[in-house]
């Protein structure tokens, strides 16, 4: 009976080993984070392609995340400019409360101490004084600037109304347009000199004798609880409405991503939001490369005067480097053509053919992976005797020809997938039949000694 429950135990162990195998040869994905705070965004830096989001087009305040505007286009001068600190400059914020380095009209600093200051301490007066100084001694000029530039990077949910992010209620952003924002500027050297540091100290000024010691208020971003292996950069903002917000930047492994989380209760809350969501993007994505064969292309007629003059092939002018969830098929990203043209006229502009990547979901339903991908267009004409009709294009989707590199590619990835099922099940098999040999092999031995047993009774009771 003893020897039974080993054979057992034996037997059980096996099959463990066997479901364990299986789990460790399939993909494993873990399910997307649960974010508190009411709007998050997690973007990969390198394409602008989004991993994450809830809620990223509404509109939320910013409180002092506004500086990194303030400091992006103050970042454009030299940081060695004298800054004079005018009474006007200080009027938003003359009633106190408001976080500060406490500058006094007439004192003289410069423009790279307002910069430290506005992103590591929050400082209002100090973003006050440096936009009124690029904006010609006007805060509403340098505030128009702002705007200008949230349009030129096409950030449609942002209206600026101040340089601190002192709260107005036309004062607003959207998570996404705030990674946007982030991320043109990570590509600014001269900004990411002020953004990646932790820690400055401003020197004295003839008005204020001591130095000042400066050091970032994002504790992901400094040896503490709440740190992040990897950060590049941090900046926290408060306020009455805005709650909590929060900009975590961080690299691993040549992966540089962008979380934004807006609208958190509390400031343990962001930490844990920004921290889960950067987690993520580092641990369920695999960076893939697709080449432009691989997506197909679109054709197109070629017209001039509303005559058919040649055919015009729209394909993706780039190689597309995107990060794909643990658990998507690469076979299942594709291309489509945004406002896909019936015609093209001949000598017009092709520079407003884009293209969207997507993954096509097996519910039949699109992700869009990244947006505006710009689209080659290549022309071919040929003699044209007679008049002839212009024929739209079957269709709105480019279809994925690809050529036969393409169709040969997606045949070798099911074959192999194929062969992968064929050597886990031979694999699989193999171990039962070890399993079934060893069993068989132990019983058999029992019998044996049982059968020997009884005979040496029988001979000790003849005897």
């Amino acid at each position: 009976m003893i020897r039974c429950k080993n054979r057992m135990k034996k037997a059980g162990c096996l099959v463990l080993a066997l479901l364990l195998f299986v789990q460790f040869a399939l993909p494993v994905f873990a399910a997307p984070p649960t974010i508190q705070a009411e709007a998050a965004v997690l973007m990969d830096a390198s394409n602008g392609q989004i991993l994450f989001s809830k809620n990223p087009d509404s509109r939320m305040y910013p409180a002092s995340l506004t500086t990194i505007m303030t400091a992006l286009l103050a970042s454009e001068y030299d940081g060695n400019t004298q800054l004079s600190v005018t009474s006007t400059a200080l009027e938003p914020i003359a009633g106190g409360g408001y976080a500060s380095i406490d500058l006094r009209a007439g004192e003289i600093l410069t423009l790279q101490d307002a910069v430290y200051a506005m992103l590591l301490r929050s400082a209002n007066d100090a973003a006050l004084v440096a936009a009124e100084y690029i904006g010609g001694q006007s805060i509403a000029n340098f505030v128009d600037m702002m705007n200008a530039k949230a349009k030129e990077l096409g950030l449609s949910g942002t209206n600026f109304k101040n340089p601190s992010g002192l709260h107005n209620d036309q004062h607003y952003t959207t998570a996404r347009d705030m990674a946007v924002l982030m991320r043109y500027a990570l590509s600014q050297p001269a900004f990411m000199s002020y953004f990646t540091q932790a820690r400055y100290t401003m020197p004295p000024t003839q008005l204020y004798m001591q130095e000042r010691y400066m050091a970032t208020k994002c504790l992901m971003h400094i040896q503490s609880a709440y740190y992040y292996e990897g950060s590049t950069g941090g900046k926290l903002g408060r306020t009455t409405p805005a709650q909590f917000t929060l900009v975590e930047t961080a690299e691993r492994d040549g992966r540089h991503l962008i979380a934004v989380v807006l609208k958190g209760e509390s400031e343990d809350s962001i930490y844990k939001d920004a921290a889960a969501l950067l987690d993520f993007g580092f641990n369920e994505f695999t960076p893939y490369t697709f080449m432009p064969s691989q997506m197909g292309s679109l054709k197109a007629p070629v017209v001039r005067d509303g005559v058919t003059v040649g055919e015009a092939t729209l394909s993706l002018s780039q190689e597309i480097n995107i990060l794909l969830r643990n658990d998507y098929e690469p076979a299942r990203v594709k291309a489509r053509a945004k406002d896909t043209p019936t015609n093209i006229v001949e000598g017009s502009s092709y520079d407003n053919y884009v293209a969207y990547i997507y993954y096509e979901n097996t519910d039949g339903t699109e992700e869009v992976l990244i947006d505006n991908i710009k689209l080659n267009v290549d022309i071919e004409t040929f003699e044209v005797t007679t008049p002839v009709e212009t024929t739209a294009p079957q269709g709105t989707e480019a279809p994925r020809t690809g050529g036969s590199g393409s169709k040969i590619g997606k045949f070798l990835l099911t074959f192999l997938k194929i062969i992968g099922i064929i050597v886990a099940i031979i694999i699989v098999l193999i171990i039962l039949f070890i399993a079934f040999l060893y069993l068989y092999k132990q019983y058999r031995r029992a019998k044996r000694r049982k059968a020997r047993a009884r005979m040496q009774n029988r001979r000790y009771r003849g005897y």
